[in-house]
């Protein structure tokens, strides 16, 4: 009987009256079913803290005890210029911030960035729980980006304890559950940047999709990393999801199903793999996409032919150095073409002279195809490349795998 009891508690829903049970019955429920999932107590905490983060709220109106006079103290006295300027000096998680699977053999701190990522917002939330005038100047900053991305502090995550996958998700999770409950803080989030890992995801991804719905002023998601085996979960999650205010998309190739739930999204981005899901997710459910990069086309003119049918006002494209000749005439379907990232991830120098010779060729059918495109307006062709940049400090071989980012070069090519 004691065992029967124990075993039942761990399940999620609530236990029947104990006089509507007889033994037998118990004996039927326990032996076919297997045992609920066991939560983390990290989790198992934040949950129950829940109903008190509705208490936490916004300062909109002089307080008794404010004290005027802190408006014009210290930080107060600089224009709103200067200090945007100043913190511009912390780096901060912009929509081209991305992740770079290296080659390295183990990858302990996942993928995540660097927790130097973490000055900008300590600094913030120091600032907004100085005093009153300053909370009311720095909070909505502070609260403008959604963060949940960034590696674990010194000693919180050593290196062989492998869980960062937890952090993230508990992170997540706390973050999600603050927005569903406060409004106030909810109407101030402009974007987000998160990671979604596997962690406790029955919990943690409803979470995530209210925190979606509670965010009227959301128009950027960016999604660092999704976990490849979470299709079926986010397929699940997103139903009946509708987030008409987000107008950029920037994700992996299997998060298409979030993109779908963005009606009037207009700039979308693939951060990994081909991005074919995601245009077929563009083709039934986003009809103003403008603005489509990072989708792998070399020598593929037939996903060409579907992105063209799918986003038929795109105006702005990012093409790999492999483009074919096929690739090309689709694109002469676009009436509103008129601008063209030329993507190279070597830089022209490093190459041989025939590879060279090939670029050019290319650069020259992509000039002539934006002089002969409809649009009056001004026309733009750029070659970019990247190069892989270290934000740790120490040398090259000792970071992990996830610890590297891109840096973008753009030319200008006339037109």
């Amino acid at each position: 009987m004691i065992r029967a009891v124990t075993i039942l508690a761990l399940t999620p829903q609530p236990s029947p009256p104990q006089h509507s049970i007889s033994p037998p019955n118990m004996i039927i429920q326990l032996s076919p079913k297997p045992k609920a999932k066991r939560r983390s107590k990290e989790l198992q905490n934040a949950i129950k803290e829940l109903p008190s983060l509705s208490s936490q709220s916004l300062v909109t109106t002089l307080g008794v005890s404010e004290n005027p006079t802190n408006v014009s103290k210290g930080l107060g006295k600089l224009p709103p210029e200067l200090v945007s300027e100043v913190l511009s000096c912390w780096k901060s998680i912009k929509n081209e911030t991305m992740l770079v699977v290296g080659q390295d053999a183990e990858y302990i701190r996942g993928p995540t960035l660097d927790k130097s990522y973490l000055a900008r917002t300590d600094a913030l939330r120091a600032l907004s729980q100085t005093c009153v005038a300053y909370r009311r100047a720095y909070l909505p900053i502070l609260w403008r980006e959604l963060d949940a991305c960034v590696s674990t502090r010194e000693g919180v995550d050593d290196m062989g304890t492998y869980q960062w996958f937890k952090h993230l998700g508990m992170a997540l999770f706390r973050k999600s559950s603050l927005l569903s409950h406060n409004a106030g803080l909810a109407n101030l989030v402009r974007e987000m940047h998160v990671t979604i890992t596997r962690f406790q995801a029955d919990v943690v991804l409803p979470a995530f999709i209210e925190c979606l719905e509670s965010l009227p002023n959301l128009h950027t998601i960016h999604l660092l990393h999704v976990h490849t085996a979470l299709g079926p979960a986010l397929r699940k999650a997103t139903e009946g999801l509708c987030l008409p205010g987000v107008r950029t998309f920037i994700g992996p190739n299997y998060s298409h199903d979030i993109l779908k739930s963005c009606p009037n999204v207009q700039s979308v981005e693939c951060n990994r793999e081909d991005g074919a899901k995601l245009i077929r997710a563009m083709a039934g459910n986003c009809k103003d996409v403008k603005v489509v990069r990072g989708i792998n086309m070399d020598g593929d003119a037939k996903l060409m032919k579907q992105l063209v049918k799918a986003a038929p006002k795109l105006h702005t494209l990012e093409v790999g150095e492999k483009i074919t000749d096929e690739a090309i005439t689709e694109l002469k379907l676009l009436q509103a073409l008129s601008a063209i990232d030329f993507f190279a991830r070597e830089k022209v120098r490093d190459r041989d002279a025939a590879a060279r010779m090939e670029e050019k060729k290319t650069v020259l059918k992509l000039q002539a195809l934006l002089r002969a495109s409809p649009p009056s307006e001004i026309k733009r062709l750029r070659t970019c490349s990247r190069k892989e940049y270290y934000p740790v400090s120490g040398e090259k071989g000792r970071h992990w795998g996830w610890h590297r980012e891109w840096v973008t070069t753009y030319v200008e090519v006339e037109v």
